[in-house]
């Protein structure tokens, strides 16, 4: 299953994800204490929050992470990054993807195995 990541225009990171090839790992991480969407589901490539998965697909998507997803902690130490606990609490849930490129949209995608 594929998902557009939104909000790389606002945060400035249009030129970061252009560099980015597809298959490159990502981590879904939840933000259950985002004061605008108590749903959203952030994406990160390389421990750098690169945007969001869109509002229109994240409910289904949080829920999944909720139920299937791993610490914050697991997945940075298996995606061979550095923990860092000041980037999102401990107990954060996520779930890995893979960096996708679509061509039919104009915004980068991630892409979970069917679970």
């Amino acid at each position: 299953m594929r998902y557009q990541i939104v909000g790389q225009k606002h945060k400035g990171l249009d030129l970061y994800l252009t560099g980015i090839v597809a298959g490159v790992p990502a981590l879904l991480v939840r933000e259950p204490d985002n004061a605008v969407d108590p749903f959203a589901v952030a994406v990160y490539i390389d421990g750098k929050a690169v945007g969001y998965i869109r509002r229109q697909d994240n409910q289904a998507l949080a829920r999944r992470i909720d139920a299937e997803g791993e610490s914050w902690r697991e997945a940075c130490i298996k995606a061979g990054l550095g923990f860092d606990a000041q980037a999102q609490p401990i107990e954060t849930k996520t779930l890995h993807a893979t960096f996708a490129r679509s061509f039919n949209s104009s915004y980068p995608q991630v892409e979970l195995p069917d679970g």
